[in-house]
């Protein structure tokens, strides 16, 4: 008589019995040993699948980094990398610059650059030199941007770029500057005059490549400023017409001569600056403007009087003081922010030497005083200076660089 019952497998040690038969494995017989060798074959390559997977995706991850990095840097991860390892390092303050009877000083990106008609200096926060450049121009003048400064000789003919520890192009022109600018990517345009035009603006990339020129024909240019991305410029134009002034702005892509964006003012504009990626601050006698780079409606600003300081920080804020022609203690101080937008506006009845934005902070420099204002207007600390000083640099809520005619300082 036969049963038809299931047969089980039950593990004793080495040894697997099965109900109902008298047959008996051990793990220690050919068959079960050729299974094992092939249970380790086949583990074996799936350990060296997962190892090539995980090797991949790490170098995937480590390339796809790079350029992120790469494309987030101002003028490429390799430049940025050698900039920061030039900042880098102690120093200490105060120092006695180079610079004497310094006559420009921009505080961005946690470096501090210093121009006079010899030299061009770089100052990490901690007091270190980073460089120093003997640039041979008469008249110079500094444009600023984050990786990189332009030297112009204005009403002559020579420009320099430089980046933290080299100078990387000289150019020399036919015709004298007018002006020149250099935006976030290393882009730099340079307005000059011109025999047939009223001038002409040539546009370089990073690389030092002619990319863009334009003539202009009717109007005087008076001012350049290259956007962000470094894929357009702005130019600020002016016509006199029947005693008085016409002024423009056009919005130049480098596809076309013709400007794709627009304005018009009938009053006097002469000055426009680069505020990062959203807008541009214009100004001229008794007027000043907040202009958006994708062809938005004009802000006007409320402002007193005529322009005497502005200054833009990392964060694309920005802030003007403006006050009376005929008295320089009434002063207006207007805080914009990255979008463009006034976020505040105060009066300060005192004489402005300078005035730095950085993060949440504004340091206004007076005759014997450093003044830290919040960006709403609020007073924080007043700080006496011993020395009379030309130029303030934000360095902090609670710090600040300061320059006189011979030596670089820290106020807390």
């Amino acid at each position: 008589m036969s049963t038809n019952k299931k047969k089980r497998k039950i593990r004793i040690g080495k040894l697997f019995v099965t109900k109902n038969s008298s047959e008996r494995y051990d793990n220690n017989s050919d068959t079960a040993k050729e299974n094992s060798v092939l249970r380790v074959v086949a583990g074996t390559r799936k350990k060296r699948m997962i190892r090539r997977i995980v090797t991949y995706s790490i170098i995937f991850l480590i390339i796809l980094t790079v350029i992120i990095l790469n494309v987030l840097s101002p003028t490429g991860l390799v430049e940025a990398i050698r900039n920061k390892v030039s900042a880098s390092g102690k120093g200490s303050l105060p120092v006695d610059v180079y610079c004497v009877n310094p006559e420009y000083m921009s505080n961005y990106n946690g470096v501090t650059a210093i121009l006079n008609d010899s030299y061009f200096e770089l100052y990490n926060s901690n007091g270190k030199l980073i460089n120093a450049v003997s640039h041979g121009m008469s008249s110079p003048n500094l444009e600023c941007s984050e990786a990189r400064y332009l030297i112009f000789d204005r009403e002559r003919y020579k420009i320099s770029v430089l980046n933290y520890s080299n100078e990387l192009y000289s150019r020399e022109f036919d015709k004298t500057i007018v002006s020149a600018d250099i935006g976030r990517n290393g882009t730099f345009a340079v307005v000059t005059e011109s025999d047939t035009y009223q001038n002409t603006v040539y546009v370089f990339n990073k690389d030092n490549e002619n990319v863009f020129t334009w003539n202009s024909a009717q109007y005087y240019v008076t001012d350049v400023a290259v956007a962000d991305n470094g894929k357009s410029i702005c130019v600020s134009l002016i016509n006199s017409k029947d005693g008085s002034f016409e002024s423009y702005l056009y919005v130049l892509d480098f596809k076309s001569a013709t400007p794709k964006f627009r304005y018009v003012f009938d009053d006097l504009v002469s000055s426009v600056t680069s505020c990062g990626k959203e807008y541009m601050l214009v100004n001229g006698f008794d007027r000043a403007y907040s202009i958006p780079w994708n062809g938005g409606a004009e802000r006007k600003l409320e402002i007193t009087g005529v322009v005497r300081n502005y200054d833009i920080n990392s964060d694309d804020a920005s802030c003007i003081v403006s006050g009376r022609s005929d008295n320089e203690n009434i002063n207006k101080i207007t805080v914009i922010d990255k979008s463009g937008s006034v976020v505040s506006s105060f009066d300060f009845n005192s004489n402005v030497i300078d005035i730095s934005i950085l993060d949440e902070t504004l340091t206004v420099l007076t005759d014997s005083n450093v003044h830290f204002f919040n960006l709403k207007g609020k007073l924080i600390k007043t700080v006496p200076i011993e020395s009379k000083c030309k130029f303030v640099g934000t360095v902090s809520d609670s710090q600040a660089m300061i320059l006189d005619n011979t030596k670089l300082s820290i106020i807390k």
